[in-house]
């Protein structure tokens, strides 16, 4: 295993993800769950999605960080 791999997650394909490519889908989702807040009207599920994006985001920062 390199340093850009984790030995158990694992993608569709049952390949092992690299390290940035996890760290890339994070960051996709994070932006993806903030757009989802943006248009959602209801607040209780907007405060949800924005807790969403912030966790993806750090999970992104956290793997990124070491």
């Amino acid at each position: 295993m390199t340093d850009n791999e984790i030995a158990d997650p694992r993608g569709a394909s049952g390949m092992a993800l690299s390290l940035r490519a996890r760290i890339a889908r994070y960051r996709e989702q994070a932006e993806y769950f903030a757009r989802l807040a943006e248009g959602e009207p209801v607040a209780r599920i907007r405060d949800q999605w924005k807790e969403l994006a912030r966790v993806y985001a750090s999970l992104a920062s956290g793997l990124e960080n070491g």
